[in-house]
């Protein structure tokens, strides 16, 4: 019983809000809707619950074009109170008048859907409180085999509680699949920086294309740098800057002459933010800006110099 989002559109005369849509969640799945403020998440599950109507495409399920699903049940639940809706298939149901965050995922749970959507209605609750309500939510969809449609802008929360994410930017849905194979493999460097920290940096390829190792200039900085292996379609011409990015927690830092990782570049302490259980590291690599995060930094203060170590296969290469 998948529900389907195929090529939905929104527009306005000639500002688009939504093009060219798609994607699926299956039964018993968490899917989550994800993206900054203004990219579309609240209206597109609007459209979905048929509060609004698109400008093209359509939405199915068990292919079955909604709203005319026989039987069909899909509720949606806003960041307010006695926000609750049921397609076009009823009428508007009140869950109750607390502003408790936890009430309208109580009243999600119970409501007998085949499919919940929930827009932004864990933003009144604290860290503990979002991790009880979406275990809860979780056991449900897994009990009752309920589709659940998660609109979010935490790409923190989509890896910690979502099986699958659609990243939706300016309308469009950049990428979907397993939430933790778009933080590990972005389509983009878009992506990347939408999904959480990332170094992104301009570099040109010095190698052939059909070497088994990439080899990449900085522009900035000038360093030499080897990435894994790359599909060839993101490798782009050699005459053209492209787009290389590492995530910050993929960055190791030492100031010992022996070190087992290539892509050695020299680099000077600029900042040192304590994060808890992490350290962020701002640093300079020749004029090429670099953030690293790390367990521990022992023996390392601003001004101080170190060396650090990409990992080729932690490199990530967009021909854009």
């Amino acid at each position: 019983m998948p529900l389907k989002a195929e090529a939905i559109s929104k527009r306005s005369k000639t500002a688009w809000f939504l093009r060219d849509v798609s994607f699926e969640a299956t039964q018993g799945e968490i899917l989550a809707i994800f993206g900054p403020n203004g990219s579309g998440k609240s209206l597109l599950l609007q459209i979905l619950s048929g509060r609004e109507k698109s400008n093209g495409g359509r939405v199915t399920l068990d292919e079955m074009v909604l709203p005319h699903a026989s039987g069909t049940a899909i509720q949606y639940f806003g960041p307010y109170p006695n926000d609750g809706f049921i397609g076009r298939l009823s009428t508007v149901i009140r869950p109750g008048r607390s502003d408790n965050s936890a009430d309208r995922v109580s009243a999600a749970i119970t409501s007998n859907a085949r499919v919940i959507l929930l827009d932004d209605v864990f933003c009144g609750l604290d860290r503990d409180g979002r991790e009880r309500e979406f275990e809860r939510l979780r056991k449900s969809a897994r009990e009752f085999q309920t589709i659940v449609v998660i609109a979010s802008s935490s790409f923190e929360e989509v890896l910690s509680f979502c099986d699958k994410a659609a990243v939706l930017h300016k309308g469009e849905i950049l990428q979907h699949g397993i939430a933790e194979n778009i933080y590990l493999d972005p389509a983009s460097s878009v992506v990347a920086e939408l999904t959480g920290r990332c170094n992104v940096f301009e570099g040109r390829r010095t190698s052939s294309s059909k070497a088994e190792v990439p080899k990449f200039q900085t522009i900035v900085g000038g360093h030499h740098l080897l990435a894994g292996k790359t599909n060839k379609a993101r490798l782009g011409a050699l005459n053209r800057n492209l787009r290389l990015a590492i995530r910050p927690e993929h960055i190791s830092i030492a100031f010992g002459a022996s070190f087992p990782d290539d892509n050695l570049i020299k680099a000077v302490v600029k900042r040192v933010k304590f994060l808890g259980p992490s350290t962020l590291v701002s640093l300079d690599a020749g004029g090429l800006e670099l953030e690293a995060l790390v367990m521990r930094l022992v023996g390392l203060e601003p001004r101080g110099e170190c060396m650090l170590g990409l990992p080729p296969d932690r490199i990530m290469v967009f021909a854009e």
